[in-house]
């Protein structure tokens, strides 16, 4: 029984295989040629892998740089929608479609991370990450079936994301007060733009001159490092670091011209 289902599994894939390359051997009935503007709506979510170290001649003792290291090493996920614009254009060979296309998005992108250690000697570290920005310029490649594209998509990618990291102490006098017997003692930002992105989609004819499309994209921008210096104690200086990624799906209409 089992080896009758495999053989006839086989020869189902087999037919279904040689009825689809019958299908792209031949062009287009479709036309993606030329000029197309149109709008995204869809969800993103990111993460800031954050990290920190104390250099060697730092004015910090063990303990300190040990609650440092505890709350502030750590991944800051958000989340949100984006929408926005989408130009682009296209030129088939056959069934074959080559493309390059931009866009700007709205982002709402919103997350924060807390960890505290209590007891003697207490810490808290926060970070958060913000962004209301995103942009792709990329090329396209893809294979046209009759009305449906399937496509690969890679390029460059812009955001005005944002890590702001607060780190507080319990057993120190003269930082800004924090609230909750703590001071802030460490403050800073790291500030992200150009990275690069890559994804897939399918697009599909919905008339003549409009289609639907579902995508896509992996964004990735890098590592962005910044100090911060306590105030009150001159010398004390931590080394932070932040690598930031985002997942974006959405869907788009597009009106080709």
């Amino acid at each position: 029984m089992t080896t009758r289902l495999i053989v006839t599994g086989a020869a189902v894939a087999f037919v279904a295989s040689r009825a689809f390359a019958a299908d792209v051997a031949e062009p287009s009935a479709y036309d993606w040629s030329g000029p197309y503007v149109g709008l995204t709506a869809g969800y993103a979510w990111g993460r800031a892998d954050g990290s920190v170290e104390i250099p060697s001649d730092a004015e910090i003792d063990e303990l300190a740089a040990e609650l440092a290291e505890d709350v502030l090493d750590g991944n800051t996920k958000a989340d949100g929608f984006n929408g926005g614009l989408t130009l682009g254009f296209n030129h088939q060979i056959d069934n074959l479609v080559f493309g390059i296309e931009g866009d700007a998005s709205f982002l709402d992108l919103d997350g924060s991370r807390e960890a505290e250690r209590p007891g003697f000697g207490a810490a808290r570290g926060r970070d958060e990450l913000k962004a209301d920005l995103l942009a792709t310029l990329r090329l396209r490649a893809g294979l046209a079936v009759d009305q449906t594209l399937f496509y690969v998509t890679g390029g460059g990618a812009y955001t005005d994301a944002k890590v702001r990291r607060d780190l507080d102490w319990s057993f120190v006098s003269g930082c800004p007060d924090a609230g909750g017997d703590y001071e802030r003692c460490h403050s800073g930002s790291a500030e992200f733009d150009i990275g690069w992105t890559i994804g897939a989609g399918l697009e599909h004819a919905l008339a003549s001159n409009v289609s639907l499309k579902m995508e896509y994209l992996y964004a990735d921008f890098g590592k962005e490092d910044f100090d911060t210096e306590n105030p009150e104690v001159e010398g004390q200086t931590m080394q932070h670091s932040f690598d930031l990624d985002m997942h974006i799906v959405r869907a788009g209409l597009n009106w080709r011209f």
